[in-house]
Formats: structure tokens, sequence, C-alpha cells
């Protein structure tokens, strides 16, 4: 959500336990995002006999121009699993 002069405020959180596709153009690439609770996808892994190594959430640099907004939600989570 933006307020009057553009400035992204914050970023809305609905439907997290659904499972759902949508479609998404991002620079350009058109792509279906499927989105997934974490705890369902982790859930499968590990009914599969995997364990986590590491667990992240990058941020770009402090110096980018979207870091003030990636900061308060980071979009990008990345997990290292071993079977």
């Amino acid at each position: 959500v933006k307020d009057e002069s553009g400035k992204k405020i914050y970023r809305t959180v609905d439907r997290y336990m659904e499972h759902f596709s949508m479609d998404l153009e991002w620079r350009g690439i058109k792509i279906r995002n499927y989105h997934r609770p974490l705890s369902y996808v982790l859930t499968l892994f590990f009914e599969l006999g995997f364990a986590m190594d590491q667990f992240c959430e990058p941020l770009p640099p402090s110096t980018d121009r979207n870091y003030p907004e990636e900061v308060r939600v980071p979009n990008f989570q990345i997990f290292s699993l071993r079977g």
C-alpha cells in the first residue's frame, strides 16, 4: 500500500495459510507464483527425512534503493536441507 506521494507504507499479508497461484510480471518476465505456507513446504521435506542446515532471509546491500522497503519484509527465504 502506498501513500498519496507514492511511497510504500506497508505490505498487506492476506490468505497466508491458503494454497493458490498468481500470475506476476517482474522486470519484463512473466511467471506463475505458487503460494504455500512455509510450514506446509517444510513439513513435506521433514516427512521425507530431510533436516534443515541453514535458513536465511537475504536483504540487498544497505546502499540499494529498495533497502528501506526490503528490510521491513524480506522477499526471499533460502533454506538448506540435507537428506
